[in-house]
């Protein structure tokens, strides 16, 4: 019900060792792939956030490494690092319980990742 990240559906598949965070918020579909144990290297799904000067953006999306890990039976941690012009990170912690999901999103970054902080709280289906 709460909107972190500006997310208003998101889904997460698995298969083989890797995981996929898919979303939909105000810049519209994106999808975040993580690897169990090790990274998946791929480019974040906006190409808004600065390039070479800050304040202009980069026209092209940031690459990113991305990791998951389950910290216990019902939550699911994952991390997603920046790979290009600017160092930072963001991690995302999914909560199960019953019919719901918490999200709650960890910012670590100046200048981009701004709107991926925050807490969420939705319904499974």
């Amino acid at each position: 019900t709460g909107i972190a990240g500006g997310i208003t559906e998101m889904k997460l598949s698995f298969s083989d060792g890797v995981g996929v965070f898919e979303y939909i918020n105000g810049d519209g579909k994106g999808a975040v792939r993580f690897g169990f144990g090790h990274h998946e290297y791929g480019e974040f799904p906006t190409s808004k956030y600065f390039g070479d000067q800050i304040g202009k953006p980069a026209g092209y999306p940031y690459k990113i490494s991305a990791n998951g890990a389950w910290t216990s039976p019902d939550v699911l941690e994952v991390r997603v690092f920046s790979l290009s012009n600017f160092i930072g990170n963001f991690w995302i912690r999914f909560a199960f319980g019953g019919d719901s999901v918490r999200m709650k999103f960890s910012n670590h970054s100046e200048w981009f990742f701004n709107e991926f902080k925050g807490n969420s709280v939705g319904r499974m289906i």
